[in-house]
């Protein structure tokens, strides 16, 4: 007849702690890996979100330099309807140069001392794009409504600068182009992914009598 060996009430305890730490163990990296998961689904959401504003903000560029062309050609005539006013932001009520700019976005040169546009929270002249633009057809966006479906918002504001830049395409006519400066930006007090683009145009007149723009400089502006 065979015995069997006793067991000791101490090795089933400590078999009992051993099963309990792996079981805490494995949920603790079961958690750790679902947290992982949601990390780098909340980054590619991101991306994918940042991708498609930076996109739109490209094709409302586009679009304004369209505009910028046939507003060189037609004497400037949007940048004459802004007020002229005070030319300095430290003089007396001149703190946000909104009055050199019209209701829809399109602005004179700012004064020497003031705060760029663009950094000023109290700038109101920012124009919104939507599917059918009354004052400017050419930045009615074939894309907007559904951009808007999306929740994507798209504003803009031009500056002109004025005539005295260099001309590319025929030297001849030496510092004689105009100057443009166009600000984009996506998405501003939401959720979503916000991108500000920012381009440098220089519009002459050709020999040919077209007006032709060139972007000098384009880079995304981090507030």
């Amino acid at each position: 007849m065979r015995t069997r060996a006793p067991v000791h009430c101490g090795q089933r305890g400590v078999t009992l702690v051993v099963v309990s730490l792996l079981l805490v163990l494995t949920a603790v990296l079961g958690i750790a890996s679902v947290r992982t998961l949601m990390l780098q689904d909340r980054m590619s959401t991101n991306t994918l979100d940042r991708t498609l504003a930076l996109q739109s903000a490209n094709r409302v560029m586009k679009n304004i330099q369209t505009v910028i062309e046939q507003e060189a050609s037609n004497g400037n005539a949007r940048f004459v309807a802004a007020t002229t006013g005070h030319t300095d932001c430290l003089q007396a009520n001149a703190s946000d140069d909104a009055s050199r700019c019209t209701a829809d976005g399109w602005c004179l040169a700012p004064g020497a001392q003031c705060q760029p546009r663009w950094q000023d929270a109290g700038f109101s002249h920012w124009a919104s794009v939507v599917s059918t633009h009354a004052n400017d057809p050419s930045l009615a966006s074939d894309t907007a409504d559904a951009e808007l479906a999306n929740g994507l918002r798209q504003q803009y504001f031009v500056e002109y600068l004025g005539a005295n830049f260099y001309c590319y395409a025929n030297p001849t006519n030496g510092s004689t182009c105009k100057g443009y400066r166009v600000t984009v930006r996506t998405n501003p007090g939401t959720d979503r992914a916000m991108v500000q683009l920012q381009t440098n145009y220089i519009v002459e007149l050709l020999p040919s009598g077209h007006w032709k723009s060139y972007s000098v400089s384009r880079h995304e502006i981090v507030n």
